[in-house]
């Protein structure tokens, strides 16, 4: 007996089943989320340019980042892995730190531990599903 001829059968149009697998595709096509791609940077700026000026800039310049962040993380009008990455670009831009101290919490050895064990997680799972066909019920 095959694998080919033990997997699931293409989803028929419309069913829940072609909803998700259309969910796990990652769509970087002109659909993309373009008022919240453009309201990030906007209420970003708003927020520094509104906030008292007894706030230090670096400050000011914090908190709109963090905003920018956040709308482009609620609406995911850019992906997650880019919008996680605009601290080591905006940073050194408006002067707040260099480069070398914004990338430094990057290079955690927690973070390489933790990114290890999801990805030793995602190879048991495609492990699992590679072989199911194989293993007793």
């Amino acid at each position: 007996m095959s694998p080919t001829s033990l997997s699931k059968p293409p989803a028929t149009p419309g069913s829940p089943a072609e909803e998700a697998d259309k969910a796990d595709t990652f769509d970087i096509g002109p659909k993309r989320n373009v008022p919240g791609l453009i309201a990030g940077p906007v209420a970003g700026l708003l927020l520094a340019l509104v906030l008292p000026d007894n706030l230090a800039f670096e400050g000011r310049a914090v908190a709109g980042c963090a905003l920018w962040m956040a709308i482009w993380w609620m609406t995911e009008a850019a992906p997650i892995p880019v919008t996680s990455l605009l601290p080591l670009v905006l940073f050194p831009l408006f002067g707040l730190d260099t480069l070398r101290n914004v990338a430094a919490p990057y290079a955690d050895p927690v973070v390489f531990l933790v990114t290890g064990g999801v990805i030793l997680g995602l190879a048991k799972v495609s492990c699992s599903e590679a072989f199911s066909p194989w293993l007793p019920a």
